[in-house]
């Protein structure tokens, strides 16, 4: 079979390029092995499984996350953490085996979500209630 594409077409991988890259799914629990029964039911036969306990530093994980990322496989995170799982294409929020959310960290952080909640609660931000009008203060 010969190939009469070049290396622009879209099924070609780019880890750096978002709408090229495979997938970066993170499944946030409150329990790290929970994550990791849904991650894999989600995309079954995708591996490795990346179990990421809540750290000190999120940033220096993220880090490392970002850096492992493969042109040719999906990255799947399971995780306790929601900073960790902010530069994911892909949330999933579960606790007890249900899943709660299901989206892009942006439309999660955009509502009053369990997401969000965990997410302002590790960093420090309100992000689940309405942004402050400045010009009311």
């Amino acid at each position: 079979m010969t190939s009469t594409g070049t290396t622009d077409s879209p099924t070609v991988s780019d880890p750096l390029d978002p709408s090229r890259r495979p997938p970066f799914l993170a499944v946030v629990s409150p329990r790290v092995a929970e994550a990791a029964a849904v991650a894999t039911t989600v995309l079954p036969g995708v591996t490795p499984v990346i179990h990421a306990p809540h750290p000190t530093a999120p940033s220096r994980l993220r880090a490392t996350l970002a850096s492992i990322r493969s042109e040719d496989r999906p990255l799947v995170v399971a995780t306790d953490s929601a900073a960790i799982a902010r530069d994911a294409d892909r949330i999933i929020v579960t606790d007890g085996g249900d899943i709660l959310e299901d989206g892009t960290p942006d439309e999660l952080l955009a509502l009053p979500s369990v997401y969000a909640q965990l997410y302002s609660d590790e960093i420090g931000a309100n992000f689940v209630g309405p942004a402050p009008d400045i010009a009311d203060e």
